[in-house]
């Protein structure tokens, strides 16, 4: 992590709140903490029990912690943004259907809804440019085989990787797109409806 980055982002959370409504999504804290988190913020609990239950990152102090005191003067919402790593654990090792299959309905409240969108082809052609996910062993972790979208991706455009894998972007929606102005992330196919 770069301190510096972080201080950026507390300036840019500053400047943005003069505005307009502004919230602060943290990786760092996954959804289950949510409440924790809300209940630090109003004053009902102190921080030194908000960490306790909250699980923070090790560089909360140095990096995050700026920012959550910024919001908690303001009164600026703070969402735990990450999924429970029990949940991503447990799609690592059985694959995502896991969590509608095996887990009970009430779990549902910590997850984005299911089922996950298949990725996009920007997205998947990021991706098997990374040598480190061109590892059989990474490969074989998240249940892709090479075979399976198509043969080697690389040097293949969004588009090929669209047709190989059945598609992940709207009709129309190429490279960049999604994200100027639409919203969204095309690299994991999550994108505003327009």
């Amino acid at each position: 992590d770069d301190t510096v980055a972080h201080q950026l982002e507390l300036y840019l959370l500053m400047s943005l709140q003069t505005c307009r409504a502004t919230a602060l999504s943290l990786e760092m804290f996954e959804t289950d903490v949510q409440p924790v988190i809300d209940e630090y913020l109003t004053g009902l609990i102190r921080e030194k029990d908000m960490l306790m239950d909250a699980r923070p990152w090790a560089n909360y102090w140095s990096d995050y912690r700026p920012m959550v005191q910024f919001c908690k003067h303001a009164q600026l919402p703070v969402v735990a943004a990450n999924a429970p790593r029990r949940f991503v654990g447990a799609a690592g090792r059985r694959g995502p259907g896991a969590l509608q299959e095996e887990w009970p309905s009430r779990a549902a409240g910590w997850l984005p809804p299911l089922p996950l969108p298949q990725p996009s082809a920007e997205y998947l052609t990021h991706l098997f440019h990374d040598a480190a996910f061109l590892s059989e062993a990474s490969r074989e972790q998240l249940g892709i085989s090479l075979g399976a979208v198509g043969g080697s991706l690389l040097g293949r455009d969004a588009g090929a990787v669209q047709a190989s894998t059945g598609g992940g972007l709207p009709a129309g929606k190429g490279s960049g797109e999604a994200s100027g102005g639409g919203g969204g992330c095309p690299y994991i196919g999550f994108l505003r409806p327009g």
